[in-house]
């Protein structure tokens, strides 16, 4: 490094014993520095170089890894998706889509069956037939059918714009479901796709943590 005068502080000229500005005497270790500068401009030190980064695709568009979605696993998803009740934003993985869907005929079947478990065991109380034991059965099923699916309308809907977000898509695609037959086979089609890989206009790509 270089050598400075340990009383004014200036570069001291090399192979000199004295200070070249305050002329105080050098201890012989800084006179002698083979580092101490011949009067001209110092040497520039070297600076390191920036090495270049690898790519990270979740740095860009604006998102961070942090704010990515996590997959949630068939115990979670159906919670997401409840919690999500009302909410189009950002992505849902294919496993949070079609996990939902699976509670979603689960529940109902437990409810149909409670329902007609209902139904069956007040009309033994009553003393009906078993004509009329089916004729209540029919008649309940529209009613279980509207009353979950008002329940579960938002949810079911919301999962799928996400998921058609997570293919970056518009969730618009969501309207093929009014196409009856073909309508139904093209989101279908949309739903089992792949998701895309890193961020999207949607947002960040589901991840397992």
């Amino acid at each position: 490094m270089a050598a400075f005068c340990p009383l004014c502080g200036n570069a001291i000229v090399s192979n000199s014993n004295f200070c070249n500005v305050c002329g105080a005497a050098l201890p012989a270790d800084i006179a002698n520095n083979p580092y101490a500068h011949n009067g001209g401009q110092p040497y520039p030190q070297p600076y390191p170089q920036p090495q270049p980064q690898p790519y990270n695709p979740y740095n860009g568009g604006g998102y961070g890894v942090q704010n990515a979605p996590t997959i949630p696993g068939f115990g979670g998803a159906f919670s997401v998706c409840m919690k999500k009740y009302f909410s189009c934003d950002g992505r849902a993985s294919r496993s949070e889509f079609w996990f939902f869907y699976l509670w979603y005929v689960l529940i109902y079947l437990a409810l149909w069956f409670v329902a007609c478990f209902c139904i069956g065991f007040v009309g033994v109380l009553q003393g009906v037939t078993e004509e009329e034991l089916l004729v209540l059965v029919e008649n309940a099923e529209p009613a279980v059918a509207c009353v979950f699916g008002i329940i579960f309308f938002f949810p079911s809907l919301t999962v799928t714009i996400r998921r058609l977000h997570d293919a970056n898509r518009s969730g618009a695609n969501w309207l093929w479901t009014f196409l009856l037959g073909i309508g139904w086979v093209i989101l279908f089609v949309y739903m089992v796709s792949e998701p895309t890989r890193g961020p999207n206009r949607y947002g960040m790509e589901p991840t397992r943590r």
